[in-house]
């Protein structure tokens, strides 16, 4: 007999306190029986069940009977890993809640107007783990450099380091409105770069965490960035640019971690704070791919998102027109530099398929697209091209061309895939196939 004939049922009604917190109930076999994100409602036979709550890789589980006419439960929220010092998180300390919050606010260097860039960066060690038995710098081989690739802040040399237990490094420097690089080096020399956009009337905020370097045999002093982990907020200038209670800067960094899991629901109390006059652009950004990914999203939702964030920001954010172009809204953007997200350069290597100078040939986004380096949400990329990377790349293009039958291949068909497969502009990708596929993009 199935759930929904039983003759006896119970109502089942769990709350999270996270609206993009993931739960699961699961029978007495540990078959999943309902699931729902931040509310589940709904009705099950008597009997003993387990329930499962997931923000990321942090779970909390409970076991419960249920029994009666019906059974509530409320969860607070789940203390996970984060890079940014906020309240009821795994990894946070008082010491740099206050690092963020004070340096965001002071000033330290003033190369431009009209926007902000904050950078805060930390160890953090758990703890079981032992603390660092020297004064380190979490900001040691970080830089801020300009479009041009020329360095703007030396992050090491010019950051505010507190030495606590985990120290901490924080800078704020103002700038012109505009494209940025932020690079990091790692203990091993490799230097990676990603892009952050600072908007008119707007603070970047940029959150990096650091942790101890482990191997399967050894643990050492090493603290190696956790670029996965690391997070972008924007705070609008003239405003308390970090509060570490603030409820919008944890749902931010949960539909981070949503996306990089590639949840395909999105709560309906997120809907509803994407759908109104909000005043959180990277809420936006993260909360339209989570639309996307989730097939009961009410497609007029996407345009008044998409309205709502032109309109706060006044300015083109390529991350935001790049989300424009996957909900099928019309940009004028074209993309000479890349944006912050993964999912951003998947959608505008997509559109390169029908507009290939979206990416312009020669500029520094197309530069740096055979230079990619895995690594969601962010797109991030290594800061020296190898003379090896084109040929490799190449190559990959050409077996998967050559291990498709010509005659059952559509040459632009197998382009447009490799496009999405390869993560590269459609000009790139027809250049390499040009001595297998006589096609020459538009």
């Amino acid at each position: 007999m199935s759930h929904s004939d039983s003759p006896t049922m119970v109502t089942v009604s769990i709350r999270t306190d996270d609206p993009t917190a993931e739960i699961f109930i699961l029978d007495s076999s540990l078959q999943l029986v309902k699931r729902g994100v931040g509310l589940l409602q709904g009705s099950l036979p008597p009997g003993p069940y387990k329930i499962k709550i997931r923000v990321g890789q942090d779970v909390k589980e409970e076991l419960v009977i249920l029994s009666g006419a019906s059974v509530d439960r409320y969860y607070q929220s789940l203390r996970f890993s984060s890079a940014v010092p906020i309240v009821d998180t795994a990894t946070s300390h008082e010491y740099h809640m206050s690092a963020a919050a004070q340096g965001s606010s002071a000033v330290l260097r003033t190369a431009g107007h009209g926007s902000s860039i904050f950078l805060l960066s930390r160890f953090w060690t758990p703890p079981s783990g032992e603390k660092l038995r020297k004064a380190a710098n979490p900001a040691a081989g970080i830089q801020l450099l300009r479009a041009d690739t020329q360095p703007l802040v030396d992050f090491g040399h010019e950051a505010i380091v507190d030495q606590q237990d985990d120290p901490s490094a924080r800078f704020r420097v103002d700038v012109d409105p505009g494209f940025y690089i932020l690079q990091i080096e790692r203990s091993d020399g490799q230097k990676l770069q990603q892009s952050l956009i600072a908007s008119p009337g707007w603070q970047t905020q940029f959150y990096l965490m650091r942790r101890p370097y482990e191997t399967s045999r050894q643990r050492s002093d090493r603290q190696e960035p956790d670029m996965i982990s690391s997070a972008v907020f924007m705070g609008r200038l003239g405003t308390n640019l970090f509060d570490p209670n603030n409820r919008d800067l944890r749902i931010t960094e949960t539909a981070r971690i949503a996306l990089i899991n590639q949840r395909r629901v999105l709560p309906s109390d997120l809907k509803r704070m994407l759908s109104e006059k909000f005043e959180n652009p990277i809420l936006g950004i993260y909360g339209g791919y989570l639309m996307l990914h989730d097939p009961e999203t009410d497609s007029s939702l996407y345009s008044m998102l998409i309205s709502n964030m032109r309109r706060i920001l006044d300015h083109p954010h390529p991350d935001v027109e790049a989300l424009a172009l996957a909900c099928g809204i019309d940009s004028n953007h074209v993309f000479e530099r890349p944006p912050m997200l993964r999912e951003s350069w998947r959608a505008v290597v997509k559109a390169t398929t029908s507009i290939p100078d979206l990416i312009p040939a020669g500029s520094f986004a197309d530069s740096i697209s055979i230079r990619l380096v895995e690594a969601d949400p962010w797109l991030l990329w290594s800061a020296e091209a190898d003379a090896d990377d084109e040929s490799i790349i190449g190559e990959s293009i050409r077996r998967t061309i050559q291990s498709k039958p010509p005659v059952q291949t559509n040459p632009r068909d197998m382009t447009d895939k490799l496009v999405q497969l390869s993560g590269l502009p459609f000009r790139r990708v027809a250049a390499f196939t040009k001595d297998f596929m006589p096609f020459k993009p538009e």
